[in-house]
C-alpha cells in the first residue's frame, strides 16, 4: 500500500510540475516550440568536432531544443565556426535534425534571448538533473543515464519511472532497500526519489564529517522550504519578517535547560489530574477489576490533551478544554498526508488534508489562545514573535501555532505507545522499572499511596537509569527519520581518512540512523528490546569495525538538526510512564501476534505500530 500510495505521490507532482511550468509559458506568452530529443550514436557535428571537450556532449543526456524562428548562422557563443549546410527555417525536420546530431540546444545571453549564432553544446549548468523540474511536458522527463554522473559523483540509482526514481521500493521497505543498495554501490550512493537527489551515507563512522560541515551542507534550507507549504505560514526568511527565522530559533531555549523545570512541573499537574478524573476514580477492589483499551488510543488521548494543556494552558474559567478529542482526530488525520505534503503535493488536491489544517488553525486563532491562562513561556514568547510581524495575518499566526502543535505529538505520541508496550510485553522489566521508581520515591521521603497524587521532579527522573534506558531501546527500534542536510554550494565532501565524494549545490545529504539502530555489528541482537542496553552498554560505548561511534542513537537527528524539544519530549514520556506504572497494573490482552512497525512512514520520524494493540489496566492496591 505505501508503494501505491508513494507511486501516486509522484505522479501528482509530476502533474502539477508540468502544469505549473504550461502555466509560466502562458503567462510569459511564450510561443517557442519544445522538444526533448534524446541523442544515440554520435554526439559531434562534424562542424564542432574541434571546439568540444570529450565527454562534454554526452549521448545519453536529453537535449532540450527551443524553436525561437531564427535562422542558424554565424559563430556560435564557443566561436566555432558557421555550418556549412543551408540556413534552416522555424519548426523545419532539417533543424531538428541538425540538432539532433550537433546534441545541440539553444544558449541565451543576458537578456533571455538567443545569442548569435543559436545554438551551442549543453553546458555543465544546463545538466539534465537541473533542468528535469523545469520541462514543460511529460515526454520530456527522460531516465538519467550513468554518463550525467562528473568525476568522483556517488554512483547513481535513478530507477525506470521519471521524476519518481526509487520512491515505490523506498517506501515498501526503506530500511530493506537501503541495504541492499549498500551491497550493490558501498557506503555513499545516491537515489532518485520523488524528484529529489538523495545521497545516503550508510556508514556511521563518516557522520562526523558530514555533521561538521555547518557551511556547506545545511538543514534550515531544507526545512524552510517545506514547513511553510505542509501548514500554511508565509515563508519565515523573507524581507518582510527579516528576524522572524533567528526570534523562532532563539525561542526554543525556552524548552531547556532550567526553563524545563517548569514545563515538567506543568506536566505532571495535568497528567495526574487527567488519569485522575478519567482512570482514578474508583478505589482499587471496588470496581469491576481490569479495564480494556486500545494501547495506542490510551496513550494518544492522555498524552495529547495533557501537552496541550501544558503548552497553551487552560480555559480562563479553569478546567480543560471543551473539544479536545475532536481537534485530536483532526490533527491525526492531518499527519495521515503529511507524507504527501512532504513529497510535494498541494493540499489544495487533498480535500480531508485541507480541511483538518483549516479546522485546527482556527482552533488557534491568536484571539483565542490569549484568553487560555497559564501558558507556558514558551508558547507566550512565539505569540510575541509572530503578533509583531505586521505583514503576518491571524490565520498565518495560526498557522505557527498548528505547527507547533503538530511538532509536539505527532512523535512523541508513537515514541510513548512503544515505550509502554514495550514494558508491557516484557514483565520482568516492567518489575525491574517500577521498582527504581519507588526506591527513587522513598529515598527522596516519599511514602507513595495509589489514594495521593505524586510529584516526580525533573531531578527524580533523572535519576531513572533503567526507565530512560527502556525508553531509549524503543526509540532505537521503532525511529525511521532521515537526518538531512542541503548542499550550499557545489564542493568535495570529507567522508573519511582520505576518502571524499563530490555533491553538487542543491543535493540532499541524508544520514539514514535507522541502518545504524539496526546494525548487528553495533548492537548485538538488534531486533530484540534490551531494557538495560543503554545502563550495561553506554559506559563502554558502542563500535563498529573496531572503532569507538561518537553518534549511536540518533532518534532526534543529530547537529543544528536536533530536534530543540526533545528533553521536553523524554521527560513527557518518563512522567506517563511512571504514573502508568505505579498506579495500574498493566497486561497485554492474550492471544494478540507481537506488534511491528509500519513502514509506510519510513524516514518522517517514529513509525506507528501496524495493528491495534489491546491491553488491560487495573487499579494496584498500594
Amino acid at each position: 500500500m505505501s508503494g501505491l500510495l508513494l507511486l501516486l505521490v509522484g505522479v501528482l507532482s509530476l502533474l502539477v510540475c508540468v502544469l505549473r511550468r504550461r502555466i509560466r509559458f502562458m503567462t510569459e506568452g511564450e510561443r517557442s516550440v519544445t522538444s526533448l530529443i534524446t541523442v544515440h550514436g554520435s554526439t559531434h557535428h562534424p562542424a564542432l568536432s574541434h571546439c568540444t571537450r570529450p565527454g562534454q556532449l554526452d549521448s545519453s543526456r536529453p537535449v532540450l531544443v527551443k524553436d525561437h524562428g531564427l535562422k542558424l548562422g554565424g559563430a556560435d557563443s564557443l566561436g566555432c565556426p558557421e555550418p556549412a549546410e543551408e540556413p534552416v527555417t522555424k519548426g523545419s525536420p532539417a533543424r531538428v535534425q541538425q540538432a539532433l546530431e550537433a546534441g545541440l540546444t539553444y544558449c541565451h545571453n543576458e537578456t533571455g534571448q538567443p545569442s548569435a549564432g543559436g545554438l551551442r553544446p549543453p553546458t555543465e549548468a544546463q545538466d539534465t538533473r537541473r533542468d528535469m523540474m523545469d520541462w514543460s511536458g511529460l515526454a520530456e522527463l527522460g531516465q538519467l543515464g550513468p554518463g550525467s554522473r562528473r568525476d568522483n559523483e556517488p554512483p547513481l540509482v535513478a530507477g525506470w519511472i521519471p521524476f519518481v526514481g526509487k520512491a515505490v521500493e523506498f517506501g515498501r521497505d526503506a530500511q530493506g532497500f537501503l541495504l541492499q543498495q549498500k551491497k550493490k554501490f558501498g557506503d555513499v550512493f545516491t537515489v532518485l526519489i520523488a524528484g529529489k537527489y538523495m545521497t545516503f551515507i550508510m556508514d556511521p563512522l563518516m557522520y562526523p564529517n558530514i555533521i561538521k560541515h555547518g557551511r556547506q551542507l545545511d538543514f534550515h534550507s531544507f526545512s524552510d522550504s517545506v514547513a511553510p507549504v505542509v501548514f500554511g505560514y508565509p515563508p519565515v526568511r523573507s524581507w518582510k519578517t527579516p528576524s522572524l527565522h533567528e526570534d523562532i530559533q532563539r525561542a526554543f531555549k525556552l524548552l531547556q535547560g532550567d526553563h524545563l523545570c517548569a514545563l515538567t512541573e506543568g506536566m505532571m499537574g495535568n497528567l495526574m489530574m487527567l488519569l485522575r478524573q478519567d482512570h482514578l476514580g474508583r478505589r482499587p477492589g471496588a470496581g469491576p477489576g481490569w479495564k480494556s483499551g486500545d494501547m495506542y488510543e490510551f496513550c494518544s488521548r492522555v498524552m495529547f490533551e495533557a501537552t496541550f494543556l501544558t503548552l497553551y494552558g487552560i480555559p480562563q474559567e479553569g478546567g480543560r478544554h471543551d473539544g479536545m478529542d475532536e481537534l485530536r482526530k483532526d490533527l491525526f488525520q492531518f499527519d495521515g498526508w503529511f507524507p504527501w505534503l512532504v513529497a510535494g503535493v498541494p493540499i489544495g488536491l487533498l480535500r480531508q488534508a485541507k480541511t483538518s489544517r483549516n479546522k485546527l488553525m482556527r482552533s488557534l486563532l491568536p484571539m483565542r489562545i490569549s484568553s487560555w491562562s497559564n501558558r507556558s513561556q514558551f508558547i507566550r514568547r512565539r505569540q510575541e514573535l509572530v503578533e509583531k510581524v505586521d505583514a503576518l495575518k491571524d490565520v498565518d499566526r495560526a498557522a505557527h501555532h498548528f505547527a507547533m502543535l503538530w511538532a509536539s505529538v505527532a512523535n512523541t505520541i508513537p515514541a510513548c505507545f512503544w515505550s509502554m508496550y514495550n514494558l508491557v510485553s516484557h514483565p520482568d522489566a516492567l518489575q525491574v522499572v517500577r521498582q527504581q521508581i519507588l526506591d527513587e520515591l522513598k529515598l527522596s521521603g516519599v511514602q507513595f499511596s495509589t489514594d495521593t497524587d505524586v510529584t516526580l521532579s525533573r531531578d527524580l527522573l533523572d535519576k531513572l537509569l533503567y526507565l530512560e534506558s527502556s525508553i531509549n531501546e524503543s526509540l532505537r527500534l521503532s525511529s525511521a527519520s532521515m537526518n538531512i542536510r542541503v548542499a550550499q554550494e557545489d564542493f568535495s565532501l570529507h567522508l573519511k581518512n582520505e576518502r571524499s565524494a563530490n555533491v553538487r549545490k542543491g543535493d540532499i545529504i541524508v544520514l539514514y540512523p535507522q541502518s545504524l539502530h539496526m546494525d548487528p555489528e553495533v548492537y548485538e541482537d538488534p531486533q530484540t528490546f534490551q531494557f538495560d542496553r543503554y545502563v550495561q552498554d553506554s559506559k563502554g560505548g558502542f563500535f563498529k569495525g573496531g572503532q569507538r561511534l561518537k553518534y549511536y542513537l540518533m532518534p532526534f537527528g543529530s547537529g543544528s538538526s536536533m530536534c530543540p524539544g526533545r528533553h521536553f519530549a523524554v521527560n513527557e514520556i518518563k512522567q506517563f510512564l511512571c504514573l502508568m506504572l505505579l498506579y495500574f497494573n498493566l497486561e497485554l490482552e492474550p492471544g494478540q501476534t507481537r506488534a511491528t512497525v509500519d513502514s509506510s512512514r519510513a524516514g518522517l520520524g517514529i513509525l506507528f505500530p501496524s495493528a491495534k494493540v489491546h491491553f488491560r489496566y487495573r487499579l494496584r492496591c498500594v
